[in-house]
Parts: structure tokens; C-alpha cells; sequence
């Protein structure tokens, strides 16, 4: 029974999929990561994209939404995201959300695509890539539907974050082993 405890502290602490460093430092940046200008309702494959691109993995958000856009629901599901990046080739998954642990995979190279509401209050959802924060003017930046190298608030990202459960895909290159 001691031995299965061994193991068992070993994966956590070496095989689980939590980002490194433990302690993130108070900003950081990911620099040159591609942006795409969303095309109309395809904010999923072009986030898509834009994280495919910082691996250097090119497809198009074109190429992608023929993939998995759903007409009926203008719009594309999480979880179709998260099957295509495997598809792919890539570690995806979907940990539960916070502000520590986006900084965590941030400041290890790994840009987040988070699901939101496109407004506080609003039914409709949206996905942005987050890839910088900065804790002393407390925002993170992002890149979203329009918007290039734009910023968000802690506590605007809060609010449209938290009714999503705070929904986060995390794309890694299988051979990074950076999460792991």
C-alpha cells in the first residue's frame, strides 16, 4: 500500500498536467504569438489557429471551421476545440480555470484560450487567447475576435469568465513536456 502512495506522489508531482513554474513571476508576456483577425462567428477556429501558429503547426481558421463550426448554433463547441487540437497532434485539455493557474501555463510559453461571455449579462459565449498578464496594472492581454494585442482587467475577465465555469483549453506540443 506505501508503494502505491509512491507512485502516486511521483505522477503528481512529476506527470500531472500542471504548468511550471510554481511561483509566476508578477508579468510576463509570450512574445510573437500570430493573431487572426476572426472572420464573422469564428472566434473558435481562429483562437485555434493563432495557438496552432505559436507551435508552428499552420492551419487556417478556414480550414478549421470546416472542421468544427456548427451552422446551427453560429458558433463552435469547447469540446469540439479540444478533440481537433488532439487531432492534431497536440496534449489538450480542459483543467478548471483560474487567475494563478493562467499565469502559471502564461509564464511557461503556453497561450490559453478562454471561453467568456461576450459581455457581462450577455447569452452569447465567445473564445480569446490569453498569452501576457501583468499583476502591478493588474490585466492580462489577449487576442480576440478584432482586437490585436489588446488587454483586459482582472476583475472585467472575472466577470465574463466565472459563468463559463471558467472554461480554459490548454494546448501543449506533446514533446514540450512542459505541463507534465
Amino acid at each position: 500500500m506505501k508503494l502505491y502512495g509512491v507512485f502516486s506522489l511521483i505522477y503528481l508531482i512529476f506527470l500531472s498536467p500542471t504548468p511550471s513554474p510554481l511561483i509566476s513571476p508578477s508579468s510576463y508576456l509570450i512574445e510573437d504569438l500570430p493573431y487572426l483577425r476572426q472572420r464573422r462567428e469564428q472566434c473558435g477556429p481562429a483562437t485555434l489557429a493563432m495557438v496552432f501558429g505559436h507551435y508552428n503547426v499552420i492551419l487556417t481558421q478556414e480550414e478549421l471551421a470546416q472542421e468544427f463550426y456548427r451552422k446551427k448554433i453560429s458558433g463552435s463547441l469547447n469540446l469540439d476545440m479540444l478533440i481537433s487540437a488532439r487531432k492534431h497532434g497536440f496534449d489538450a485539455h480542459t483543467p478548471e480555470g483560474s487567475r494563478d493557474l493562467l499565469k502559471r501555463y502564461i509564464s511557461s510559453d503556453i497561450p490559453i484560450i478562454v471561453m467568456v461571455r461576450s459581455s457581462p449579462g450577455s447569452k452569447n459565449y465567445h473564445f480569446m487567447v490569453i498569452y501576457g498578464y501583468d499583476d502591478t496594472q493588474k490585466l492580462f492581454r489577449i487576442h480576440s475576435g478584432k482586437t490585436r494585442a489588446g488587454t483586459i482587467g482582472y476583475q472585467e475577465l472575472d466577470q465574463i469568465w466565472a459563468p463559463t465555469g471558467n472554461w480554459m483549453l490548454v494546448v501543449e506540443r506533446k514533446d514540450w513536456g512542459v505541463g507534465k
